[in-house]
């Protein structure tokens, strides 16, 4: 299920018209929402860590494979949705739902830590209540 699955959300970002890097070793990382570690739908409840991380590489013959998954959250909490300053402001900035590219391979801490680091803007949404979730298409 875990490589039918890895196609499954290769051929929905591609068919959304998203960049796929199918090169061995070049991840693609995505986050799913109210799903769980066996890409079935749950709640999503506020507060939650219910949503999946995923970690898409390809093998040599161009077949995708989840190479890493972890529970994770994608929004922010209540705490922070309800707050006077995100009232003031509209909503609490959130990464925006789509492909973002805005982040590389790097290093953190002097060189020491191998992890993500922004090389560009992303683009952010403001709201004050949940959304729903980024594949609606995997949802179903």
């Amino acid at each position: 299920m875990t490589n039918e699955f890895a196609k499954k959300v290769a051929d929905y970002m591609l068919a959304q018209g998203w960049a796929v890097d199918t090169e061995p070793g070049h991840y693609n990382i995505v986050y799913i929402e109210g799903m769980d570690m066996d890409y079935r739908l749950n709640v999503n409840r506020l507060d939650g860590w219910n949503d999946l991380s995923l970690i898409i590489d390809h093998t040599i013959a161009g077949e995708p494979l989840i190479a890493f998954q972890a529970v994770a959250t994608t929004e922010p909490g209540r705490a922070s949705m309800m707050s006077l300053d995100a009232t003031k402001r509209g909503g609490v900035a959130r990464i925006k739902f789509g492909q973002q590219r805005a982040w590389r391979m790097g290093f953190h801490r002097a060189a020491k830590f191998p992890g993500q680091q922004c090389c560009r803007a992303a683009t952010v949404s403001r709201t004050a209540l949940p959304l729903a979730g980024i594949f609606p298409a995997l949802r179903e």
